[in-house]
């Protein structure tokens, strides 16, 4: 018995010795800067233990980050795609309004442009047969699409829609052989009509006088003749002019602007026909008074 109780009083004094000892050693650090060298030293020697201790939380932050879903990345790029894509849009319309206001600085303070709202789509098919230029596109009639909307990609017309689906639609492209679109030279306003040639690459424009001022690497917009197409949207640049004494019209050939066969995601222009019309007319108008002055 005396032995048990002489080791509980052994360990008694110990932790009383420990006590005081660490109630000094506090009381020393509160009231000077004495232990500080060892404080350090001890610190450097804990900071592994920290980085130990924070593995799991890293671990856990990198594992959320690849668990990221492939759906959210997917969506995240549509988004950026499509913020660039109509961005693309208005620099179009900035290029031929900036033409537009040089030819016609005088007389365009009133008029009137057409606002066009647009919806983003992606292709999903394109027709199998080399000799028609359609594709099938993401959007229909559960997204309010008309047929008769033109598209558009980043860097100018693609077509327009020619038949609506519930959830899609299909496209003719500009260069299919029955595709037709009225346009005018960037740089003066000559008109023309660009036709589909069933090239991807070539459109070709009818009834050109062979007197027109059309040069090869002249940018061909549409014009708005017709109310189909809304104006100022870049179809195609000339890539040669021949003129034929013996006919009345310039034989003129041209590259289409848009990606046709590569890009995938594209506008949907919700065009206002009668607004379309008014607004050739206003500026058919303005020319003319431009002319005439």
């Amino acid at each position: 018995m005396k032995s048990i109780f002489s080791s509980g009083s052994s360990l008694y004094m110990r932790l009383l010795i420990v006590a005081v000892l660490s109630a000094i050693l506090i009381l020393i650090d509160k009231t000077t800067n004495w232990l500080d060298p060892a404080k350090r030293v001890i610190g450097l020697t804990t900071v592994p233990f920290y980085h130990l201790l924070d593995i799991p939380y890293e671990t856990a932050e990198v594992v959320d980050d690849m668990l990221t879903s492939r759906a959210d990345l997917i969506e995240m790029n549509k988004k950026l795609a499509s913020e660039n894509i109509i961005l693309k849009k208005n620099m179009q319309r900035m290029a031929a309004l900036t033409a537009e206001n040089i030819r016609l600085r005088e007389t365009l303070g009133g008029s009137k442009r057409v606002d066009v709202d647009h919806m983003l789509t992606e292709v999903v098919s394109v027709d199998p047969d080399p000799f028609v230029h359609r594709t099938v596109v993401d959007v229909g009639l559960n997204n309010g699409v008309q047929e008769g909307w033109p598209v558009i990609d980043a860097k100018g017309l693609i077509g327009q829609v020619v038949e609506v689906g519930y959830h899609y639609s299909r496209v003719l492209l500009i260069t299919d052989s029955t595709h037709a679109v009225p346009v005018e030279v960037h740089r003066n306003g000559t008109r023309a009509i660009a036709v589909g040639t069933g090239d991807i690459n070539e459109l070709k424009l009818i009834y050109v006088a062979d007197t027109a001022d059309v040069v090869e690497g002249d940018l061909l917009l549409t014009s708005g003749l017709g109310g189909k197409f809304p104006p100022g949207y870049p179809v195609a640049r000339v890539t040669s002019v021949y003129h034929d004494p013996g006919r009345p019209y310039a034989l003129v050939k041209a590259l289409p602007v848009a990606e046709l066969d590569r890009s995938r995601q594209w506008l949907v222009l919700k065009t206002p026909k009668a607004e379309i019309e008014q607004d050739f007319i206003e500026r058919n108008a303005q020319k003319e008074a431009g002319v005439a002055k």
